[in-house]
């Protein structure tokens, strides 16, 4: 299971590079995983019917009591069997329906959506069930807006993220709370031993919330409509078979536990039966086929949510069945409609004419599967609904009647839509056929069998169900067991149960359906009389207009455009925060020495004389040169104290923020901008400065003072020899503590993609596009002009400025900032930088180094190559797209974790090896070099970033 949901996520990754090469075949190569899965889960069904769930589980962070466990059960079965049999068809529809130049990426995602569906159906954990939740949130935009969105497919996607992101921030409280309650988040064990109390009913709430956001139930409808803008596909997979889905299977699968706490079942039905009838008959007035099955898709939502969160075994039989009906029939006709677009060039039933004669085949599926949409025998819809009757005739539920008689409503509703899709798709209709021929004629067409034949599977498999209603009920019952049977025989699935009261009810629904549908043109001045409903959609922009509103106002007063004010907030607080953890949960640590050696002094006196010099300083230059030298002091006390790795590190990173520091100062008047007399302010900002210090410096203690005897904290050092290392700081970075680091250089990443975007837009009056403008202080006049200052007035300052453009780039500087003493030593020094830097990843298992710090070494050297000649010279050094070297290092870090995976072990696991070479000798190391290979690189891709935004603010000050 673990390995079918890794190759589809893989596969995804990599089906846009392949693309080009492949061309079509890249679909054929997208529909392996889905293949695999549907093989497997097949070959797995008779032991998991039989009681026998399959699983899989792997330790992500024992420690923390992280596991990813995967089970497959008979509803995660259904589930699996929809997702990938549905997705098998829809990329063998894509494989003809997409142009080559999207069809790399469009493939990728639909794989990659592929695995986190399946994922989801088959999570054993709660917060992983809520990691792959928000996977297809975040897929799901991406094939809704597309490559190159427009304006309709941009905000069409903003909506669905918006809408389904708010529902799983819920989800994720409420999952939290109640594995909280449960004491564990393994979900069977959850399930096994629900818990009950005031938590845990806030809980189901909000989960609810979640669910219903997912399945566009009312009033969160409005995004599933709004998103048909997407291509045929992905409507056809995300938002009739699958996504849609993914609300109704979490009922499904907490109803066994939660189906009797007071607000599930009123919840569930209510919503339900509402949002059936209501969106039913909303899709009568729709003209936009997709917009018609969309609004048909949450009526049927509406009924699944009800009778999956019913807790009841008939309840449970007839979800699963409408479940299945309804993924195998509006697939189908999504996929239909597809054929009548590419055939018409239109989806608007008002433009259609006459398709049913010149697209017979196309027809033909269409109304195979609208049969089965609109319940009639003997297709898998009708014994279905039989069973929903069956269901809500039994007498178990609350507010019986009126749950029955919405079901019958919406029921009938559904049959008047369905009726009208077809007449709207495939009849003769005399004012559109005029309209055709005022506009150039009706277009001979014929159907396209390679996208018929994915259209067409589903609606045979429909009939098939149907038909063999036995087969059907093998395969559905399982679940409905987890739900004790009512008094007498269990209900079972099948064509004919005689004449029962459900079955009056299933035929009088088709009669009220049909009756709907003849009246057909009358039902619009009835539509038009009845008082209209708030419009979700129109709900939806108010609510982003009034938040936009809101976040201006609110901003007006907490954002004013000082830094100072900025940081005096967020540090005064830490102090609050930070001084309350520890007046209540710090013990009281014991005497502290002043220094252990006089060699401490020197450099702790550096550091508090430059600290207090920075703070007086009125010039910026000489401001960042002693924060700098602050920084110097403390690595010289990391020396002091036997840290070699820490001062490294704290020297390397101090050097590269004075270079960058030096860069931006380029965009800032020399002098700090005079403030007005504030005497407030300046009290204010010294008692938080010393009170974060004296903060600090208190928590430093009683941290140290708290590793004694007996401690529970890890004792790396005694378990240093099981990773090759003989560098603790190293080893702990990628080996013990690998998952924070990996985490740690994703956020650096982030943070780097972040920056790189605030420089490039933040521009000015007089700007270029894309560009910025120097910044000045407010009644400040602008910086020095080019060839202003020292260097133009003195001539001893060009005593060694090069005359010659000999080097690339050199043209880049003006003839004062060049210095050939510099280019010459900088070209001298680089190759040999370069390799320092690769000396100190390679040894930094053994030795004091690593990844961080050669990474370190290695942006150095390229920033003294832009210095001395500019974004060319930079491009000669590093001919690669900084990106890619920034992503490249995420992914080797993030694959090298995983890789151990594939070899039985933990992720993340590291294993020494040691091997003999001719030259070097005997070699240690460990596989971790891999995370550190990737820490590296990332490292300089993040350093070629800053330079590339920093050095084009820095050529526009001049």
């Amino acid at each position: 299971m673990l390995v079918l949901v890794a190759v589809h996520l893989v596969g995804g990754a990599l089906l846009p590079l392949l693309a080009r090469a492949l061309g079509r075949l890249v679909w054929a190569v997208a529909a392996l995983p889905a293949l695999a899965t549907l093989t497997w889960a097949l070959t797995r069904a008779p032991d998991v019917l039989d009681g026998r769930p399959a699983h899989a589980g792997l330790d992500w962070a024992p420690s923390l009591g992280l596991r990813i466990d995967l089970r497959l059960d008979p509803l995660a079965l259904v589930m699996t069997l929809v997702v990938a049999g549905v997705g098998l068809l829809v990329l063998a529809y894509g494989a003809f329906y997409y142009r080559r130049a999207n069809a790399g990426r469009e493939a990728g995602l639909l794989v990659a959506f592929a695995g986190v569906m399946t994922g989801l159906v088959m999570a054993d954990n709660l917060l992983l069930l809520y990691v792959f939740w928000e996977l297809t949130t975040v897929v799901s935009f991406l094939l809704i807006a597309g490559a190159r969105p427009g304006p309709m497919r941009r905000r069409a996607a903003e909506q669905a993220l918006l809408t389904t992101v708010l529902g799983g921030l819920a989800l994720l409280i409420g999952v939290l709370i109640i594995g909280h309650q449960a004491g564990t988040f393994r979900l069977s064990a959850v399930l096994a031993a629900p818990p009950r109390g005031g938590a845990v009913t806030v809980a189901l709430v909000l989960v609810l919330v979640g669910a219903f956001t997912k399945s566009a139930q009312l009033p969160f409808h409005s995004w599933l409509p709004a998103a048909m803008v997407a291509p045929t596909p992905v409507s056809a997979f995300l938002h009739a078979a699958t996504m849609v889905k993914a609300g109704v299977y979490l009922v499904a699968r907490l109803a066994p536990g939660f189906a009797d706490v007071p607000p599930w079942r009123p919840l569930v039905l209510a919503v339900g039966a509402t949002t059936m009838v209501l969106a039913a008959w909303r899709a009568l007035r729709e003209t936009d086929l997709k917009r018609l099955l969309a609004y048909g898709t949450i009526s049927e939502l509406g009924l699944l949510t009800a009778l999956l969160g019913a807790g009841t075994r008939t309840a449970a039989l007839a979800g699963t069945a409408m479940l299945l009906a309804h993924a195998l029939f509006k697939s189908s006709l999504f996929l239909v409609t597809g054929v009548v677009e590419r055939t018409a060039g239109t989806r608007d039933a008002r433009r259609l004419s006459g398709l049913g004669a010149r697209l017979p085949a196309t027809c033909a599926v269409a109304v195979l599967a609208a049969a089965s949409m609109a319940k009639l025998p003997p297709l898998l819809g009708y014994p279905a609904e039989d069973a929903v009757y069956a269901a809500l005739l039994e007498g178990e539920l609350p507010g019986e009647r009126w749950v029955l008689a919405a079901v019958v409503a919406g029921s009938a509703l559904t049959f008047a839509f369905t009726g009208r899709y077809v007449w709207g798709a495939f009849t003769t209709k005399p004012v559109a056929e005029q309209l055709a021929t005022q506009e150039g004629g009706v277009p001979r067409a014929r159907s396209p069998l390679p996208l018929l034949i994915p259209a067409a599977v589903p609606a045979a498999l429909a009939a098939l169900a149907g038909v063999w209603a036995g087969g059907t009920d093998a395969l559905l019952a399982p679940y409905a067991h987890a739900f004790a049977p009512p008094d007498g025989k269990p209900y079972h699935l099948a064509l004919w149960h005689g004449v029962t009261a459900a079955t009056l009810l299933a035929w009088a629904t088709l009669l009220g359906g049909a009756a709907l549908l003849a009246a057909g043109r009358r039902l619009g001045p009835l539509q038009r009389a009845l008082p209209r409903l708030p419009d979700a959609q129109n709900g939806y922009r108010a609510t982003i207009r009034g938040l936009g509103e809101l976040s201006v106002r609110v901003t007006r007063f907490t954002q004013i455009g000082s830094l100072p004010a900025y940081l005096t907030v967020v540090l005064a607080t830490v102090v609050v925060l930070g001084a309350g953890a520890l007046l209540f949960g710090a013990l009281p640590f014991g005497d502290v020495p002043l220094w252990r050696t006089p060699a401490e002094v020197a450099p702790a006196l550096i550091a508090l004389g430059a600290a207090v010099a920075a703070t007086a300083s009125r010039q910026r230059l000489a401001a960042v040169l002693l924060t700098g030298t602050v920084g110097y002091g403390v690595a010289g006390l990391f020396v002091v104290r036997d840290a070699p790795d820490l001062a490294l590190t704290q020297f390397l990173v101090e050097s590269l923020t004075l270079v960058v520091m030096v860069f931006m100062l380029r965009r800032l008047p020399s002098r700090f901008t005079p403030e007005r007399p504030n005497v407030v302010g300046a009290w204010v900002r010294s008692f938080v400065a010393v009170a974060i210090g004296a903060m600090v410096a208190i928590f430093a203690l009683v941290t140290t003072d708290d590793r004694r005897p007996g401690s529970e904290a890890p004792d790396y050092a005694a378990h240093l020899d099981e990773t090759g290392a003989t560098n603790a700081v190293n080893a702990i970075i990628v080996d013990f503590r690998a998952l924070d680091t990996v985490g740690e250089i994703s956020v650096l990443l982030v943070t780097t993609i972040g920056v790189v975007s605030l420089v490039r837009v933040w521009g000015g009056e007089g700007a270029e596009p894309g560009q910025s403008a120097p910044v000045v202080g407010p009644g400040e006049p602008p910086g020095p002009r080019r060839g202003a200052g020292v260097a133009a007035r003195s001539p001893s300052a060009h005593w060694d400025e090069p005359h010659q453009h000999w080097l690339p780039g050199a043209g880049e500087r003006p003839g004062a900032e060049r210095s050939m003493l510099l280019e010459i030593l900088t070209r001298a020094l680089f190759t040999s930088i370069v390799v320092l830097s690769l000396f100190l990843l390679f040894s930094g298992h053994l030795r004091p180094g690593g990844g961080f710090a050669g990474g370190l070494v290695a942006g150095l050297g390229f920033v003294l190559r832009f210095l001395v000649g500019g974004r060319a010279d930079l491009g000669l050094a590093a001919p690669v797209d900084p990106g890619l070297v920034l992503g490249g290092g995420l992914v080797i870090a993030a694959g090298g974790g995983l890789l151990p995976i594939a070899l039985g072990a933990p992720p993340l696991a590291a294993t020494p090896w040691e091997f003999h070479a001719p030259v070097f000798g005997t070699v240690h190391g460990s596989t971790s070099l891999i995370l550190d290979i990737g820490i590296y690189l990332l490292v300089v891709g993040v350093i070629l970033k800053l330079i590339a935004a920093s050095g084009q603010t820095l050529d526009e000050a001049r």
